[in-house]
């Protein structure tokens, strides 16, 4: 049951299109200490006191994540599900990108990434909550769940590469396209995200 609920419309397109969204901004979390410090060099912050300003950073992600948790029910009524997936990848990717050129709009981009990545879950959850059946839909929700935490293992492999190649930023900026195509071409095969009445009809 739970492989025919999760190969078939409307949830086999949404789970690969939610994986690939996901893969790119759990791989963020591997870049972002040594990039803010590095942004802080930059930026003329003293080496002495850049694990400091990383502090601060690690400090603003807590909270950002906090408050867009308390307020992931104000974007599902405000934005709604279906709209924020569409939205979001394009967003992020596009975000990402520009770090190859702007790479001191890593931390910024930093932030909106964990934004999208704790409102992503709990929406996504959401989705996939909506359109399984009662019976075994903690199980399929759960299936689901691995396959967007299997999804990370290459996203991080093929990043630590990436940064070896180029640097951070350079591989968070290639991975922005890469979700921007990956995307696309989820969108071209099937629709991944649609509203509630719409699957209906």
């Amino acid at each position: 049951m739970i492989r025919t609920q999760l190969a078939r419309p409307p949830l086999r397109a949404f789970v690969l299109y939610f994986a690939l969204l996901f893969g790119v901004l759990q791989m963020t979390y591997i870049f972002d200490q040594p990039v803010a410090q590095a942004t802080a060099l930059r930026l003329g912050v003293p080496e002495s006191s850049s694990r400091t300003a990383v502090g601060l950073v690690y400090s603003g992600f807590t909270l950002v994540a906090a408050l867009v948790s308390y307020n992931t029910g104000v974007i599902e009524e405000h934005v709604g599900v279906a709209r924020w997936f569409t939205v979001v990848p394009v967003v992020v990717g596009v975000l990402f990108a520009t770090l190859w050129v702007a790479p001191l709009l890593a931390v910024p981009v930093f932030f909106v990434a964990r934004a999208v990545n704790t409102a992503s879950v709990t929406l996504g959850n959401q989705y996939v909550n909506d359109r399984v059946e009662s019976v075994g839909r903690a199980t399929v929700l759960s299936a689901a769940s691995m396959v967007y935490s299997l999804a990370v293992i290459p996203f991080e492999l093929a990043g630590g590469v990436a940064a070896d190649v180029a640097d951070p930023t350079g591989a968070l900026a290639v991975f922005g396209v890469v979700l921007l195509v990956g995307a696309g071409a989820v969108w071209v095969w099937e629709r991944p995200v649609q509203r509630q009445r719409e699957q209906s009809t």
